[in-house]
């Protein structure tokens, strides 16, 4: 993993100001960005290294930001450009976004700040859609942009008998903000390698000289949405995504992936990271993992098992197959030729039927303090939470307005669309697709991972699961475990080396989930995939209680080699 390189690298160097000079700024810049898991567009960006100790604010190491009533103009002229070139309907998403990358190998501490103006442009001219992107802030710049935009669906037209219809939304107009008591753009470089180390100590305390690795990443954007339908909306939006690792042992399986809830990915300010209980959390965490570590060695027993996963493995079982499932786009065949199709379409014969097992309920919440929070999605429409599965029964889809308004023609019922159209950067397409979801939690409200352990006569324990390949129909998946335990008689025993693997039918393991932990017992996965058009780099937050399945297939993927 590209964190671990970055840990042996740190080591090496053994200091920050050595990663600072000019031979080592391009490494850093991109390793912190690389290791935040997303980029920050398409577009040329700007970053730079932070000094480690310095009392101004992050911000005033970058250019200001630029003004919204610009951004404003230069929306209404993207717009009138296009109407005027002949399209039907024309939307565009111009953003002005900073990103703060932070990480820490132990007590050496560095960050990098990147800063990008970008802006995407859809139209629909004779029933096609063409989009174009651009970084240029000039009434030019967009304005070419548009005009060759809806030329080149004109000619796409002439050879296409495409129809596109809209589901129609109300006009909006407005300004939201994401509530933050303290922004962090305004806080210095030097309490943010406070907070890190803080947080770098806390670890210590478990695991002196254990070689921590983590990373901050905040992001901070205006974006304006406008459309030829008169909405104008102006939003500032920041969020927060960590990540970290700690070798309590000394082998590549004895990487401990921190998943604490207090260090769920979220939307506001710096207040999110600050505090004791963070601290606690982390070790907490730590504490778990070198009792488990400490267990007599085994090997896997191949074969079909009785398992327990903890809830970042819940979330990666959904990021990677439930969630893209629910695509509209997958399901309708629209990006067979690039991520798939989906086992859970067609529409008509899906909706409302029990497809998974009666204890599954998934909802998706753009609301604070979830991660990516916003009032109205990158089509404009209002944000709402809303279930898309209900005991086991499939109830909604992630849908942009044109597969809303199909999606009503082919049911022949009424839609309800819910704010799901998603640009993962102002210079990408919107997809319909969830961005943070969230598990409901078991019956049993008590329920921790340790009572569903107890509930297993013979089995296994995955900790922490990252999802290997998955066919592009979504029929069957593999799981690559950090750690694997075996439970005996409601015990675990024995740890398990070696390259344990996980294989199962999608639809199959989700009817065979029997338990799920309580609310208390929730963990935090981040799917990373790539996603609509161009590609971008798409980061999907889901919040899960530990479960327990009545079967999964097991072997060991060396012995296999």
């Amino acid at each position: 993993m590209l964190i671990r390189k970055l840990a042996r690298r740190f080591t090496r160097e053994n200091s920050v100001a050595q990663l600072l000079r000019p031979t080592r700024r391009h490494f850093l810049a991109t390793a912190s960005a690389a290791v935040a898991g997303i980029g920050l567009g398409l577009a040329p960006t700007t970053l730079i290294a932070l000094p480690r100790r310095s009392f101004r604010s992050v911000q005033s190491f970058g250019p200001d930001m630029i003004d919204t009533d610009h951004m404003h103009r230069l929306a209404r002229r993207a717009i009138d450009a296009a109407m005027a070139a002949g399209a039907s309907y024309a939307d565009v998403r111009i953003a002005d976004r900073r990103q703060l990358d932070t990480i820490s190998f132990s007590r050496d501490i560095a960050g990098t700040l990147g800063f990008e103006f970008v802006f995407g442009l859809r139209v629909l001219y004779d029933g096609v859609w063409a989009f174009a992107f651009g970084a240029d802030p000039s009434a030019e710049g967009v304005v070419d942009a548009a005009q060759r935009t809806v030329h080149t669906a004109a000619a796409i037209a002439k050879d296409s008998r495409a129809a596109t219809d809209l589901l129609p939304i109300p006009i909006v107009t407005g300004e939201w903000t994401t509530p933050a008591e303290i922004d962090p753009f305004a806080v210095s470089p030097d309490a943010h390698c406070d907070m890190l180390e803080a947080l770098g100590m806390a670890a210590e305390r478990v695991k002196p000289n254990g070689g921590l690795v983590m990373n901050v990443q905040w992001t901070k954007e205006t974006r304006v949405f406008a459309s030829s339908e008169g909405s104008l909306v102006t939003q500032q939006l920041t969020n927060v995504r960590t990540g970290g690792q700690l070798d309590i042992g000394t082998s590549y399986q004895e990487g401990v992936i921190f998943a604490s809830s207090t260090l769920r990915p979220r939307s506001g300010g710096f207040e999110i990271l600050v505090g004791p209980r963070v601290q606690e959390s982390i070790k907490q965490e730590l504490e778990t993992s070198r009792r488990y570590l400490g267990l007599p060695e085994t090997t896997i027993d191949v074969g079909r098992h009785e398992v327990v996963v903890d809830g970042t493995t819940v979330g990666a079982m959904i990021g990677s197959t439930i969630l893209p499932g629910l695509e509209l786009g997958r399901v309708f065949g629209q990006e067979i030729d690039t991520v798939g199709s989906s086992p859970l379409g067609p529409p008509r014969e899906v909706l409302g039927t029990q497809k998974l097992g009666t204890l599954l309920t998934v909802t998706a919440d753009r609301s604070v303090p979830h991660y990516g929070a916003t009032r109205w999605d990158d089509e404009g429409v209002v944000t709402s939470s809303f279930p898309v599965i209900q005991q086991g029964r499939i109830v909604n889809y992630f849908a942009t307005r044109s597969q809303a308004a199909q999606l009503q023609q082919e049911t022949r019922t009424p839609v309800k669309i819910h704010g799901t159209a998603v640009s993962w950067g102002a210079a990408n397409m919107p997809v319909g697709t969830g961005v943070a979801l969230t598990v409901a939690p078991g019956v049993d409200e008590t329920a921790t991972l340790d009572t569903l352990i107890g509930q297993v006569q013979h089995g296994y324990l995955i900790h922490g699961g990252q999802m290997g390949d998955s066919d592009s129909h979504l029929a069957t998946a593999v799981m690559n475990p950090w750690m694997v335990f075996e439970i005996n008689r409601g015990r675990v025993t024995r740890r398990v080396i070696g390259r344990p693997t996980i294989q199962f039918s999608v639809l199959g393991v989700w009817k065979s989930l029997q338990a799920l932990g309580g609310a208390a017992s929730s963990d935090t996965f981040v799917h990373f995939g790539m996603h609509g058009q161009p590609w971008g780099v798409t980061a999907q937050v889901i919040d899960a209680p530990p479960a327990r399945f009545a079967q999964m297939d097991l072997f060991d993927w060396r012995s296999a080699e």
